[in-house]
């Protein structure tokens, strides 16, 4: 069965609609709004296809319809309108953009921040962590005589913490002996120079407490290794509890367990097209938990390689048009010459490359 342009305009004003509302929409008022002339019954009959084609979906016995994540696809994909920024818009984008001395993990937060702010979604922003940085030191809590707290801190000022269950019994003192070990092994080191040799070097010297520290020191190196690649930021996602589809407690849980988590995220900003646009909508992408959710983001480059991504998440009804306008605006501009022309200024005032 063919989608013919009859259908599409159908199918366009019942998710316009279905965005605005969030209730399910009928064959009355798409009658009575949609910009020409049709019965009642046409409506009826081409939004029954509709249905039968995946595009659209009937919530329980309502007479209504709501798009199905086939339906967003085609919407996203060829029907939405372009959004439009406003000039407040953009002009609160270009502020953050125009930031002096931002870094690209400061400035990208806080567009993720105000994206969530101005949308009411949930905003990501992930970066790449680079790996020129070092270790600064290591912290560590005595929770109980057999589990301890382990908090790396790196020399951009990231944290990383991680709980190790011991087969000994550990006092204050072997915890103040343990991080004396870490902080005299690995502080100050880069952390792309620290690798599984280093660490079995160090388990070598241990002596009769390799019993004690090999399981900490592997653990420590597992949590330098998971800081290689990506940095998750989340921001708002209380905002999505606003929404009537995250009503049930249990798919709430259910979808802040796997916020929570990131590594669906950062997994499909490494399966996403470089320097673009991605749409997961639903169940065509997301786990179980989250197939009620769709994810937009925009992936951007330095040098031809992807360093990060910024998006947004929300229900299935999201506004994609002002979500897409908003994430193209600001990829466009951080990656632009005039970004790249302030980060090399910003050089300059710190005495790099300076000219006499």
């Amino acid at each position: 069965m063919e989608i013919n342009d009859r259908k599409k305009k159908i199918l366009k004003a019942i998710i316009d609609t279905y965005i605005s509302s969030g209730e399910p929409v009928g064959s009355k008022y798409i009658t009575e709004h949609i910009d020409f002339p049709v019965s009642s019954a046409t409506v009826r009959n081409e939004m029954s296809e509709l249905e039968e084609m995946g595009f659209l979906e009937q919530p329980h016995t309502s007479a209504g319809r709501i798009p199905s994540s086939l339906g967003y696809r085609l919407y996203v994909d060829n029907l939405m309108n372009r959004y439009n920024l406003t000039l407040e818009e953009i002009g609160v984008i270009d502020e953050l953009l125009n930031a002096k001395m931002a870094e690209l993990n400061s400035i990208v937060e806080e567009a993720a921040h105000l994206f969530s702010d101005t949308t009411n979604y949930a905003a990501v922003a992930i970066t790449s962590n680079t790996r020129k940085g070092s270790v600064k030191r290591f912290d560590g809590i005595l929770i109980d005589s057999y589990n301890i707290l382990i908090v790396m801190i790196t020399s951009f000022n990231h944290t990383q913490s991680r709980q190790i269950k011991t087969s000994v019994e550990i006092d204050t003192g072997t915890l103040q002996l343990i991080l004396r070990v870490l902080n005299e092994s690995l502080a100050d080191r880069r952390l792309d120079e620290i690798n599984i040799g280093l660490i079995m070097d160090i388990e070598s010297k241990l002596g009769a407490y390799r019993e004690i520290f090999s399981p900490i020191v592997r653990a420590v190196y597992e949590v330098i290794s998971q800081t290689e690649q990506y940095r998750v930021y989340t921001d708002g996602i209380s905002n999505l509890l606003s929404y009537p589809e995250f009503a049930d407690v249990i798919k709430a849980k259910s979808l802040l367990s796997a916020l929570e988590e990131k590594t669906q995220l950062v997994r499909m900003l490494q399966d996403a097209k470089g320097n673009d646009i991605n749409v997961y909508i639903g169940d065509h992408g997301f786990p179980g938990s989250m197939n009620d959710t769709s994810f937009i983001f925009h992936t951007f480059d330095f040098g031809g390689k992807v360093v990060g991504a910024v998006g947004l998440i929300g229900p299935r009804r999201m506004d994609y048009s002002k979500v897409v306008a908003q994430l193209e605006y600001f990829t466009r501009h951080l990656i632009s010459s005039d970004y790249s022309t302030k980060k090399q200024e910003k050089g300059n005032e710190n005495g790099k490359g300076k000219e006499n």
